[in-house]
């Protein structure tokens, strides 16, 4: 018999935590745009630091 084991992210060495402290309020807006869209913190929080790097890139370039 196969045995597949998953292995998390956690667990994978090609991801790493990231954490911090924002205001009580904007942590409470972005969680719930994220529940409106079904989507994970992780996910909301890798697609904000993609688009916020790529956003600081272009400045960087003008």
């Amino acid at each position: 018999m196969y045995s597949h084991a998953l292995v998390s992210k956690k667990d994978d060495p090609n991801y790493q935590q990231v954490s911090g402290h924002v205001p009580k309020e904007l942590a409470i807006r972005f969680k719930q745009h994220l529940a409106a869209k079904d989507k994970k913190l992780n996910e909301g929080l890798e697609e904000a630091i993609a688009a916020y790097l790529a956003q600081e890139a272009g400045k960087a370039s003008d």
